[in-house]
């Protein structure tokens, strides 16, 4: 048996099989497969995995790794990943340090379509640990002419991912370098065709309704000395917190997995494998964890202080009552003429500047003398005001936001008579009530703002509606991010 686990590690080390990234729960954490992937994660995240093959095989293939990035911002993303692929209970480890970088190209303001783009470079080390190797395995000729050689060599991968709505596509191509390492051909090659992974892949996400979401993925991996692989996989998700799902690989494996949610911000995964073909070898199975860190996943993990919600009551209108005064003729003497004075009309838009709200301005006659907002104006408002971000879970305005906060400014006090209204909305993530009070908040905040700069108090009402009337699918981290969104409309 010894010697089948070391023959193994020798395909591991000259045919590159361990190259291949047989991850089963990519749906779970995908930058393991495309580091353009890392862009999706706006803020802080994390993941790691452990993959044990063969359980109960003594010596069987392991793989252990862990990934770390953060959103720089919007567009910009930077991680790091450090991958550990074994055999033969250590006689060969081979380590992989990455450091990655995504960038988003944003095709709508609403977030909904958009591509990733990633790079990683670092760096590959093979060792070799023979301590491991039995005495009787020393003496045996197979194991002592194995040849292996240890190496330090660059390694590098590129990956894209294209988003729309509920619907993504990506491919991702692994192991740029080559480096062959017996004592025979230590030649370092740079694309080698036959020995690079390129993966092909696409999903989609189903939102059946508030508590139920299904993801259906398949995902294809080439390699032109090995055969070419197909996955397919369905995967149910429950209150975005229990998660279950099954996948079939055309290398005759069957894999069952199940995730959950907890301590607010993290997602335990596991998946096992079982191996169709009649083997006792193969029938062991294989065993993988997986634990993925996102901060701030949703709103429902935040605390949220007490809040009074105003209640905003509608005042019926006064009757207004006209008294006509009736005034008996008086008799005079003498009839002067009265010459009433020319009305004064400064902007000659036909509004007196006695009434004319804006003397300064050409308005309109219904609008009291002042212009009225344009189409294209008030679509400007509408697209700066779904711009205005806030930190996650806060009522803070991003420092991002400034820019739009300012072109409105400038619109209102363009239009002085004109009134707006504040609306603020969010995802359909955590209970109804934390929803309305979160968005309340918020365009509490985005009024004051207003009113701190200038704008007229009495020209402003701001209101908090939750999570109804979502403009993206709530299924997704970035449907989630637009629909916790500020809208600002004219006032009747």
């Amino acid at each position: 048996m010894k010697k089948i686990i070391f023959i193994m590690a020798l395909l591991f080390s000259v045919a590159s099989i361990a190259q291949e990234n047989r991850i089963g729960q990519y749906m779970l954490y995908k930058p393991f497969i495309n580091v353009a992937e890392i862009g999706n994660y706006p803020e802080l995240s994390a993941a790691l995995y452990y993959r044990t093959q063969y359980a109960g095989f003594k010596g069987g293939l392991n793989n252990q790794g862990i990934s770390a990035n953060y959103g720089y911002d919007e567009k910009n993303t930077f991680g790091t990943t450090l991958t550990r692929d074994a055999i033969g209970e250590g006689f060969t480890s081979r380590y992989r340090f990455f450091g990655n970088y995504s960038f988003r190209l944003q095709f709508n303001k609403e977030n909904t379509h958009y591509m990733l783009l990633g790079v990683s470079a670092g760096i590959e080390t093979l060792a070799i640990d023979r301590t491991n190797l039995s005495a009787a395995d020393q003496g045996d000729g197979i194991i002592d002419n194995l040849g292996y050689r240890e190496y330090t060599s660059p390694q590098a991968s590129v990956g894209a991912t294209y988003y729309m709505n509920n619907w993504y596509a990506g491919f991702s191509v692994l192991d740029l370098f080559f480096q062959n390492n017996t004592e025979e051909d230590d030649e370092l090659n740079f694309l080698k065709f036959d020995q690079m992974n390129f993966y092909v892949y696409g999903g989609y996400n189903w939102r059946i309704n508030k508590t139920w979401d299904m993801d259906f993925s398949s995902l294809m991996r080439y390699v032109e000395n090995s055969t070419t692989q197909f996955d397919f996989n369905a995967r149910a998700t429950y209150n975005d917190f229990l998660g279950l799902g099954m996948a079939y690989r055309t290398s005759n494996e069957m894999y069952i997995m199940a995730s959950v949610k907890f301590l607010k911000d993290f997602t335990v995964g596991y998946a096992f494998e079982y191996h169709l073909e009649n083997s006792e070898l193969s029938k062991s199975g294989t065993h993988e964890f997986m634990l993925v860190y996102q901060l701030g996943q949703d709103d429902k993990t935040i605390n949220y202080e007490s809040y009074d919600e105003p209640v905003i009551k509608e005042v019926e209108p006064a009757e207004v009552v006209v008294v006509e005064e009736v005034v008996e003729p008086v008799e005079v003497a003498e009839v002067v003429a009265v010459v009433e004075p020319i009305p004064v009309d400064t902007d000659g838009d036909g509004v007196a500047d006695d009434i004319d709200e804006c003397p300064n301005e050409v308005g309109l006659a219904e609008n009291n003398g002042c212009p009225k907002i344009e189409e294209a104006v008030i679509e400007k408002i509408s697209v700066n005001a779904k711009a205005i971000q806030f930190k996650t879970g806060k009522t803070v305005i991003a420092e991002s936001s400034k820019d739009e906060l300012n072109e409105l400014i400038a619109i209102m006090k363009e239009y002085p008579t004109s009134k707006f209204k504040i609306e603020g909305y969010s995802d359909s993530v955590g209970n109804d009530k934390n929803n309305q009070v979160l968005s309340q908040k918020r365009a509490d905040a985005v009024k004051q703002f207003f009113i701190d700069n200038g704008i007229e108090t009495e020209r402003l009402t701001s209101k908090g509606y939750g999570e109804i009337n979502p403009i993206a699918d709530n299924k997704t981290a970035e449907g989630r991010k637009v629909n916790r969104r500020v809208e600002i409309h004219l006032a009747e």
